[in-house]
């Protein structure tokens, strides 16, 4: 009730883009993060962020962008969009994000950028990954899409890196239904930004339009429609509120997962590394198809039959027709994240379940996978 009541007050303020309210959720966001110095800019969506981002950075044509194939497709996207290369390093077989050992490798000088994935709400091993960064002189432009809250060595995501991007999609653990958040503490790289998402204009809308504005205004750069709303801080405000309890929440049902599933050979539960703090935006179990006589499709098709919804994180990228066609990337050239895939199914995970009802998923998934052992 406290987001709709705000979003009816939004309403009735009679501003609902950009405006008081996403200025007062970046402060609140700002708070939140614990870092004075960050620079915190709310954007449309985890995409633009990862857009804008690697332009401020200065990515472009000619230059390759490193992240890993087992990722959502805006991940490639933007490196796309911004004229760059993507280049794919397989992932590490414990936390399914980008494998450090295998990252030099594919170093090159025309690399600008890595794009390291928080897989399902789990940072990495930053302090490995800006030991190599450095070495090379390029940046950190993390896809922290699943990782609000998160952290690494007791500090949030998005506030280590050279920029982080975040999604408050309606999926995620934090949510304003759609939008985002870049984090950075580059500021002209932040004055950039918040040109870019606003067409490059050099004022916004709140600035020409509200009691001490004046309509003039220039376009100072190549822009976008990226900006986020009133509407969407509305609810963001008092999402940010319940963040901690909804992160807590999300690691107690784990806890249930695990103590149900964990040491069957049939399946692998996810691992938490140390020195995170794993936010648990997904719940990824891997089958051993090999000790099974049914597929990966035929377990999920199997529990919904049982009213138990399933999903899988992520085709990756070299399964897809585009990317195969303009990256040059197949099947089977990403050996670890192939044969993850293979296995891999997102089991139910959101606030709304007890413990009781992980249980009886638990037990559902159990019977299907004892009745047709290999």
């Amino acid at each position: 009730m406290d987001e709709k009541n705000e979003i009816l007050d939004t309403i009735d303020s009679g501003w609902l883009s950009t405006g008081p309210k996403t200025f007062l959720f970046e402060e609140k966001v700002k708070e939140y993060l614990g870092d004075p110095e960050l620079e915190v800019i709310p954007i449309s969506s985890c995409t633009a962020g990862l857009h804008v981002q690697l332009l401020a950075a200065g990515v472009g044509h000619g230059d390759e962008v490193i992240t890993t194939p087992l990722t959502f497709c805006a991940t490639i996207n933007t490196i796309l969009y911004a004229g760059a290369k993507p280049v794919l390093v397989d992932i590490d077989p414990v936390t399914f994000s980008i494998d450090l050992n295998k990252l030099e490798s594919v170093i090159t000088p025309r690399t600008k950028a890595v794009v390291p994935v928080y897989y399902a709400g789990q940072a990495i091993d930053h302090d490995s990954l800006k030991a190599i960064t450095d070495k090379y002189g390029i940046y950190i432009l993390a896809d922290a899409a699943h990782a609000m809250g998160a952290k690494y060595k007791e500090k949030f995501c998005g506030t280590y890196e050279d920029a982080a991007s975040f999604s408050f999609y309606a999926t995620k653990n934090f949510t304003t239904g759609e939008g985002g958040l870049i984090t950075t503490k580059n500021k002209d790289w932040s004055a950039r930004m918040r040109r870019m998402l606003s067409n490059g204009i050099n004022k916004d809308a709140w600035m020409r339009y509200s009691e001490n504005g004046t309509w003039y205004y220039e376009v100072s750069m190549l822009g976008y429609k990226y900006n986020f709303t009133d509407i969407q801080a509305a609810f963001g405000l008092h999402q940010l509120k319940k963040i901690d309890d909804f992160n807590r929440l999300r690691r107690e049902l784990s806890a249930v997962y695990d103590a149900e599933l964990q040491g069957l050979e049939y399946l692998k539960t996810p691992s938490e590394i140390k020195d995170v703090y794993h936010i648990k935006h997904l719940y990824p179990i891997v089958l051993n198809t090999d000790k099974l006589k049914i597929s990966r499709e035929t377990v999920i098709s199997r529990l919904k039959e049982r009213n138990i919804g399933c999903s899988v994180h992520y085709v990756p990228i070299n399964f897809h027709p585009y990317y195969r066609e303009s990256l040059g990337i197949n099947p089977g050239d990403f050996p670890v994240s192939d044969g993850i895939y293979k296995g891999l199914i997102s089991l139910p995970l959101y606030t709304k379940l007890d413990p009781e009802m992980l249980k009886k998923i638990s037990a559902n998934l159990r019977e299907i996978c004892e009745t047709n052992l290999a």
